[in-house]
């Protein structure tokens, strides 16, 4: 018989691989804007379309990987998953380094968002290995790992970004040309170096410490369904219109959260007035703080997410969310970004395990790994529809204003008004998160009544 699990032992220890991930991730991937500029030697309108074309290619691989890699978890094990996530993201991501082009660096985008992705697979290891009173606790602390990771990813990728570059240190090792494109973006390499070591610690902690008790699911008999049985349920899985309802809604709150989250690095160079390496300490101070709002929000949203009603918790943060949102797209410089952003993400941060604890107490115990690979894909969605939203924004002010352009008394530059018009998409999208909560509510009221019925 296997030992039991200590879950708060085992939750610490995912909390720290968690952290180390996202860190690895946060080091180098939000700079790849200044990347692309300054490795490929583009212009600006190029750099935005590869910007958008990246992201793009990292969240669709990462949409339909997801819920296969879930569904995998189910019947192999989600420590397994974890493992696959941490050792490839560490490979394939430190591999961008060598990337000759920036439509190759695409392309490895691709290949490494489809073996990447630890959150989804954390959340079900969690959520199998915690009792289930304890969920909106566990993932609110899962949660804020993930954005602990990231404050810390963000900060050191700052200053990597920025003051490691090639020196007589490196020259002696690799005897560059100080004047080529390789030297000149050293730093960046140094950045993509440390994203490999921080997942490989990653791994090794889930290796070495991190427990489960996996038993495969028996496979279930098949049984022929009425046809009133058949039509109270979607296609997909079979789950209940609540589960859908909250995984639409889960949708929606991940496109308001992120929809800005490519073009950060191009937020800070507008109220900066600063371009590339020269900003990267700054935009990674402005990340970092808005990281750290988003773990004050998911430790003590998380915890009391198991007490209090979703709507008593989601309406103020839709509304000061939103607030902060605007006030971001309209600051005149870092120091009103970075202090809006941290309010942003103070509220917003507990969106994610309040409305997480809500659709693991409507799912199945043993569809969970599924669930939350759907979960994840959805996360993703939501920010691929933020980096599509967001460059059709930024497209919208280019071609329709030009430089110098006088309106109510002000000169306008159309790639300024462009990335702060995505910020104000942001606020717009929070605040509709409000009627999307009231369907979410009535439609889990109508499933209770409806399992009341049958009981």
């Amino acid at each position: 018989m296997a030992k039991p699990i200590n879950w708060k032992l085992n939750l610490a220890f995912i909390w720290l691989v968690e952290i180390c991930a996202r860190s690895g991730f946060s080091v180098a991937i939000p700079f790849i804007p200044y990347y692309i500029r300054d490795r490929y030697m583009l212009s600006e309108g190029d750099v935005k379309n590869y910007v958008m074309f990246f992201g793009i290619a990292g969240s669709l691989a990462l949409f339909f990987s997801f819920p296969l890699w879930g569904m995998l978890g189910d019947r192999k094990g989600r420590r397994l998953m974890l493992l696959r996530a941490t050792f490839c993201s560490g490979l394939l991501f430190g591999s961008y380094m060598f990337a000759p082009a920036a439509a190759v660096l695409v392309l490895m985008r691709f290949v490494a968002g489809f073996f990447s992705g630890t959150v989804s697979p954390a959340q079900a290891l969690v959520v199998s290995t915690t009792p289930e009173k304890h969920h909106g606790f566990a993932l609110g602390m899962l949660s804020s790992s993930v954005w602990v990771g990231n404050a810390l990813g963000f900060v050191l990728g700052g200053f990597v970004v920025k003051y490691c570059s090639y020196n007589d240190f490196w020259e002696r090792l690799f005897h560059l040309d100080p004047a080529g494109v390789i030297a000149k973006c050293w730093s960046y390499n140094v950045a993509f170096s440390l994203t490999v070591i921080l997942f490989f610690i990653a791994g090794f902690i889930t290796l070495f410490l991190v427990r489960e008790n996996f038993v495969p699911p028996p496979p279930k008999p098949k049984r022929a369904d009425t046809p009133a049985a058949q039509g109270s349920r979607w296609a997909f899985g079979g789950f209940g219109c609540a589960v859908y309802a909250i995984l639409g809604m889960f949708l929606w709150m991940s496109f308001a959260r992120r929809c800005d989250e490519n073009y950060i690095a191009l937020m800070v160079e507008v109220v900066s007035g600063l371009k590339g390496q020269a900003v990267a300490d700054i935009a990674g101070y402005i990340s970092g703080i808005g990281a750290v709002g988003c773990f004050i929000a998911a430790i003590s949203v998380g915890f009391i997410s198991d007490r209090c009603a979703p709507r008593t918790i989601i309406i103020p943060i839709a509304i000061i969310g939103s607030l902060a949102m605007l006030a971001q797209s309209l600051a005149p410089n870092p120091w009103v970004l970075g202090s809006a952003r941290f309010l942003t993400f103070a509220v917003a941060g507990g969106l994610e395990p309040t409305v997480l604890a809500l659709l693991s107490r409507e799912s199945p115990p043993e569809r969970r790994g599924t669930i939350f690979g759907c979960v994840a894909s959805l996360r993703i969605l939501g920010l691929l529809m933020g980096t599509l939203l967001g460059w059709a924004v930024m497209k919208l002010s280019d071609g329709l204003l030009h430089e110098g352009q006088v309106i109510m008394g002000y000169a306008i530059n159309p790639h300024n008004l462009g990335v702060r018009g995505i910020f104000l998409l942001g606020s717009l999208a929070m605040i509709l998160l409000i009627p999307w909560l009231f369907f979410v509510e009535r439609m889990v009221e109508r499933r209770h009544r409806q399992q009341a019925g049958q009981d």
